[in-house]
């Protein structure tokens, strides 16, 4: 809670945030908007666009409507239009930051929450100060480009990756989150290394890459302890679960598997997926598990059972990170669309194919 408080505290005192007292005219109401929709499955091409342009000019007011047509509907056209009207409003989208000059790969937090850290295929590293809305530094390019950054728990250092696909060339530094700069290389993966992530106790870290293994590191000797292997192609996304004895993981062979970090083995494996899953993460209550696919859905998994329990639709091409929130009531996305989007995860509590709106947006050109 003090975490999203926070956030607020941050747009408002940036005036993103403003309370309107202007008259306004009246929402429609729902039949209004069933009366629309009915229409999109209409044979005349005329017809059909006046009722598109006509829900698209009601904006976000319409919303839930458009949820609960899009459960019940039997047109898989008409459902491809909702889709479509709901990727136009998400809800709060409030702020852009501007400076990455490629596709941005990966994203985090800082501890406080002052900070966010992003890196790019433009092979750079970028601190953003959220309270000033502006970058705080952008490092000297790398040896090859990027693909996630995370902070350690006290926010002085952060481990970066990264790497090429062909000549063996890769990344996995631990730097200073002051400026940027290495301290250390992690040596041991072939090719590039596709995600990191530190133990909840901060102990150890996870490391992934293309050959198709996972690394489990000790954080303070900087020694490899164990090469998780099972994946049958590129490993992408691993995330320890809170109780820090598991660890999730998700890769091109669209599997997302969980796996007890000190036997090194196995146990669970989620099938389904018929794209590749890209990132893979565990809340921080422990409850639930987000997978990106490049289908760019964000998928929702309660732990447990192991059931998908919705879906995020927004960006407009894949989805390379994911990050929650401390409080687990928010997740962050990064994407290929050069947009980072942070979504509310509570207002998607609607059963089967939901959908969330991010309430925060940042851009980089």
């Amino acid at each position: 809670m003090r975490f999203v408080l926070r956030i607020l505290f941050v747009l408002l005192a940036m005036g993103l945030l403003s309370m309107s007292v202007e008259a306004q005219d009246p929402p429609p109401s729902k039949q209004q908007v069933n009366a629309l929709i009915q229409k999109l499955d209409s044979d005349s091409y005329a017809e059909r666009e006046q009722a598109i342009a006509q829900l698209k000019g009601w904006g976000k007011p319409i919303v839930p409507y458009l949820f609960e047509a899009r459960k019940t509907v039997e047109s898989e056209e008409v459902r491809t239009r909702l889709d479509r009207l709901l990727q136009l409003h998400p809800l709060g989208l409030t702020a852009v930051l501007r400076g990455h000059t490629d596709w941005i790969m990966g994203v985090d937090f800082a501890p406080d929450g002052s900070k966010l850290v992003s890196v790019s295929r433009d092979r750079t590293v970028r601190m953003w100060d959220l309270n000033a809305k502006k970058s705080i530094y952008r490092s000297p390019p790398m040896q090859t480009p990027l693909e996630t950054a995370i902070f350690t728990s006290d926010g002085k250092q952060m481990v970066v990756c990264g790497g090429n696909l062909r000549g063996g060339l890769n990344e996995l530094k631990l730097c200073s989150a002051a400026n940027g700069e290495a301290i250390h290389s992690f040596l041991g993966h072939k090719g590039r290394v596709n995600r990191v992530r530190l133990s909840p106790d901060g102990k150890l870290l996870a490391s992934s890459g293309i050959d198709k293994t996972i690394r489990v590191w000790d954080f303070a000797t900087k020694k490899n302890l164990v090469s998780l292997r099972g994946h049958t192609h590129h490993v992408y996304g691993v995330s320890f679960h809170p109780d820090g004895k598991r660890l999730a993981s998700c890769g091109r062979d669209r599997s997302v598997r969980v796996w007890d970090v000190s036997l090194g083995k196995q146990i669970q494996l989620f099938k389904g997926h018929t794209e590749q899953v890209i990132d893979v993460e565990f809340s921080p209550d422990g409850k639930h598990l987000a997978g990106a696919c490049d289908d760019k859905t964000i998928r929702f998994w309660d732990v447990t059972t192991g059931k998908e329990l919705r879906r995020f639709l927004g960006h407009e091409h894949d989805i390379r990170d994911l990050c929650f929130s401390p409080d687990s009531r928010l997740l962050a996305s990064a994407s290929y669309d050069q947009t980072v989007k942070v979504w509310e995860v509570s207002t998607a509590a609607i059963p089967g194919r939901s959908v969330s709106s991010g309430i925060l947006g940042l851009r980089a050109e």
